[in-house]
C-alpha cells in the first residue's frame, strides 16, 4: 500500500487507500492542480509487466471513457507514474458496496431492490452497447452513493485472475466464481451480454433474500462451480425456501429468473432491455401520496347533537306527513257569496296582464301586475253597507276554515297514521 502524502505524477497526493482489488488498489487522492478530491486506481507493480494485464488495464481506462451514464464511474485522467506504474483517476463516490449495504441491513423490499436493479440494468445496457461485456457482475461492484443510494457499477471490462485454467493451455477462466456464467468456465467458449444477463439473475435474488443463489458457502469454489454446471438449477422460490428465507418472491420472479439464470443462452433474455422491461413487471412500482390534501380542521365545523335529534324529528314528520294527508276527508268547498263568486270567474277567464319588464338598473325594475277591468258598482249609501258585509263575511268565514284545516293537519301529524283494522286506533273517519 502507498502512503499517505505520496505523489503520483506530480500531480496526486495520495490521501488514504480506499479499496484493494485484483489488478490493483484505489485511493482518494487530492488533485493539487484543481484542488479536487478524486479517486486513483494504481495497477501492482508486477502485473504491469504482463502484457495481458496491462492490456486490461487499459481497457478499462477506454470503457470508463467510452460509456457515458450516470451510473457508470466516470474515468478523468490516466497516465504512468516512473515508479508506481500505470494509473486512472476517477470521479471520487463516497458510498458503500451493495455487498456490505446488504450484510448490513439484510434482504432488500421490493421496491428498494428494483430501484437498485434498474440503475444496474441501465448501467449494462449502455456497456453493451458499447460492445462492452462486465464480467464480473457482483454485488461488490455495485457500490450506492450518497444517501439517496444512487448506482454506480465499478471494474468494468477489469478480470480477476482466479487461478482456474482450463484444458486450452494458458487461458484463463475470469470472474469470480459465485457470479461467473457456465461459458465463463469453458475456454474459448463465446461471451457475449447474456453472460452479464446470468449475473445479473443472481444479484436479485441477492437482494431480495439476502443470500447468494447457490448451497455452497462462498469461497468453496469446487462445490459452486459443480452447482453451476452439472446439478439440477431449483427454481429461485424453491431455492429461497431452502435457505430460510422469511419472505415469499414477488408473483412472477421464478419465470424472470429462469430467463436469467439458464445454462442455455438461447433461452435467456436476448438482452438487458428485454430483461429490464419483464422486470419492470415482476417489480410494480406502489405509489405513496406524500402530504395528502386534507381539510384544515377550522374547515369541518363540529356536530352539534341537538341539531342532529331535530334532523331526525323532521325526516320523521315529513315520512308520515303523506299517509296522514292521504286519510283525511277532503274539506268540503267554500260557498261563496254570489257576488264574490262572480268576480272569481271574472279573474279566471281574464288572466291579469304583465307589463314588460324595465331594464335593470330603472328606478323601477319590477313587473307591474294589472288586473282586469272591475265592474264599478254604482250604489248609494244604503246599498254599499250590505256589500261590506258580504265581504266581511266571505273573508271570516275563509278564515275560519283555514285555521280548522291547520288544527286538523296538525292533529293528524301528532296521532299518527290511522291503525289497521281490527288494531288499536283512532275509529274511521275520527281524528
Amino acid at each position: 500500500m502507498i502512503q499517505p502524502g505520496t505523489s503520483v505524477n506530480n500531480r496526486y497526493q495520495i490521501v488514504k487507500p480506499l479499496d484493494q482489488g485484483g489488478m490493483g488498489a484505489v485511493y482518494e487522492v487530492l488533485d493539487t492542480r484543481g484542488g479536487q478530491a478524486l479517486a486513483l486506481k494504481l495497477m501492482h507493480g508486477l502485473l504491469a509487466r504482463d502484457p495481458e494485464f496491462l492490456s486490461r488495464f487499459e481497457q478499462e481506462i477506454r470503457i470508463g471513457r467510452a460509456i457515458k451514464s450516470e451510473h457508470v464511474v466516470e474515468v478523468l485522467d490516466h497516465g504512468v507514474d516512473q515508479m508506481l506504474g500505470p494509473y486512472f483517476v476517477m470521479e471520487l463516490c463516497p458510498g458503500e458496496s451493495l455487498h456490505a449495504y446488504v450484510d448490513r441491513v439484510g434482504r432488500l423490499g421490493a421496491n428498494e431492490a428494483r430501484t437498485i436493479l434498474e440503475q444496474v440494468g441501465e448501467a449494462l445496457a449502455r456497456a453493451h452497447a458499447a460492445s462492452v461485456v462486465h464480467r464480473d457482475l457482483k454485488p461488490a461492484n455495485v457500490l450506492l452513493v450518497g444517501s439517496s443510494r444512487t448506482v454506480k457499477v465499478l471494474d468494468f471490462g477489469v478480470a480477476k485472475v482466479t487461478g482456474y485454467a482450463s484444458q486450452a493451455g494458458n487461458s484463463r477462466a475470469i470472474g469470480t466464481p459465485a457470479w461467473m456464467a457456465p461459458e465463463q468456465f469453458s475456454a474459448g467458449d463465446w461471451i457475449d451480454p447474456r453472460t452479464d444477463i446470468w449475473a445479473y439473475g443472481l444479484l436479485a435474488f441477492y437482494v431480495l433474500v439476502g443470500r447468494t443463489f447457490w448451497r455452497a458457502a462462498v469461497g468453496q469454489d469446487a462445490e459452486i462451480i459443480r452447482e453451476i454446471c452439472v446439478d439440477r438449477l431449483p427454481r429461485a422460490s424453491a431455492r429461497a425456501a431452502e435457505l430460510g428465507a422469511p419472505a415469499t418472491l414477488p408473483q412472477g420472479f421464478d419465470d424472470w429468473f429462469a430467463a436469467c439464470v439458464n445454462r442455455e443462452r438461447v433461452a435467456r433474455f436476448g438482452n438487458m432491455a428485454a430483461a429490464l422491461a419483464a422486470l419492470r413487471s415482476v417489480f410494480p412500482m406502489k405509489v405513496k401520496l406524500i402530504n395528502p390534501v386534507t381539510p384544515p380542521p377550522s374547515a369541518v365545523a363540529p356536530i352539534n347533537p341537538e341539531d342532529t335529534e331535530i334532523q331526525a324529528a323532521i325526516d320523521a314528520l315529513a315520512q308520515r306527513l303523506p299517509a296522514a294527508l292521504a286519510a283525511m276527508d277532503p274539506p268540503a268547498p267554500i260557498q261563496q257569496p254570489p257576488r264574490a263568486q262572480k268576480l272569481a270567474n271574472q279573474w279566471i277567464q281574464a288572466p291579469p296582464q304583465i307589463s314588460a319588464i324595465p331594464a335593470v338598473g330603472s328606478p323601477r325594475a319590477t313587473p307591474v301586475v294589472q288586473p282586469p277591468p272591475i265592474p264599478v258598482v254604482r250604489a248609494s249609501s244604503q246599498n254599499a253597507r250590505p256589500v261590506l258585509i258580504v265581504f266581511a263575511a266571505v273573508g271570516g268565514i275563509v278564515a275560519m276554515v283555514l285555521v280548522a284545516l291547520s288544527i286538523l293537519v296538525l292533529f293528524s301529524i301528532v296521532r299518527g297514521p290511522p291503525a289497521p283494522d281490527g288494531g288499536a286506533g283512532s275509529p274511521e273517519g275520527e281524528f
